[in-house]
């Protein structure tokens, strides 16, 4: 089974075919799609959702803020980003989460540019696509 998000919502395929393909999550536009533990978990322009039944059904995370750009995980905790705000934890696999400390210092933007001296990156945002190209 293959899930992909795209802006009109989540489609699954029961292969690498997408001919056969269904929306089982609509309504939003899902920016990422992060797989841990039998969940999958899609970041979206109205909030983060859950699925752990392949797609069947999502359940809406109660994050503070709607708006997510982005979502992973590590051997501990999911992280959401959002905007505006920056990234959320969760030690609970999505139940509750609580603001990253140190993060609201910086800025939120479109473009973080470096200085241009070697292993920099320029970070740009083109519409809804996200951008990052790392100088060598």
């Amino acid at each position: 089974m293959i899930l992909a998000g795209t802006p009109d919502g989540v489609y699954r395929a029961p292969h690498e075919s997408f001919e056969e393909a269904e929306r089982v999550l609509d309504g939003v536009s899902v920016r990422a799609l992060h797989a841990r533990d039998g969940a999958v978990f899609a970041a979206t322009d109205s909030g983060l959702r859950r699925t752990t039944d392949g797609g069947d059904t999502w359940t809406d995370l109660d994050l503070p803020v709607g708006d997510v750009h982005s979502v992973g995980s590590s051997d501990r905790a999911v992280y959401a980003g959002v905007e505006p705000g920056g990234p959320y934890r969760s030690p609970d696999g999505g139940e509750s989460w609580n603001p990253v400390e140190g993060f609201a210092a910086f800025a939120a933007g479109a473009e973080w540019p470096t200085s241009p001296h070697r292993d920099h990156a320029w970070v740009r945002s083109v519409g809804d696509r996200r951008f990052t190209v790392t100088l060598l």
